[in-house]
């Protein structure tokens, strides 16, 4: 694609597409620190976290060979003690009997994120 093509020429200063503007951040956490970090992949599919994981160390690994990172930032990225990928199952079928306030969850404009705040909270279950 153009738009990725143009990320892995521009390198992290100018990122725009997603895969992108994630790996840059993750370039301004190592810069930072090398602070531990767990990406969890939103996608519904099949070995997300691995796919996720492949897409972030291919971006990594095209900046490196065009001289924006190093060495040590394909290490930091490549150790999943430190930068994980989990890969998780997700279910975006909300039962209309859960509830919050006493309005079903299907009907609420909330993303998935705060859906499961909800269940983790204080959701009740209609009678």
């Amino acid at each position: 694609f153009p738009f990725v093509e143009a990320d892995i020429k521009n390198g992290p200063d100018k990122a725009t597409g997603a895969m992108a503007v994630l790996v840059a951040m993750l370039y301004e956490r190592f810069k930072a620190g090398r602070y531990p970090i767990a990406l969890v992949s939103m996608d519904n599919c099949s070995k997300n976290g691995a796919k996720l994981r492949e897409s972030v160390l291919t971006m990594a690994e095209e900046w490196k060979k065009q001289g924006f990172v190093d060495d040590d930032f394909i290490t930091y990225v490549s150790d999943e003690k430190v930068v994980a990928f989990p890969w998780t199952m997700i279910d975006k079928i909300t039962p209309q009997k859960y509830t919050r306030g006493g309005v079903p969850l299907h009907e609420l404009p909330f993303t998935l994120i705060y859906i499961i705040f909800c269940f983790l909270t204080d959701i009740t279950i209609a009678n």
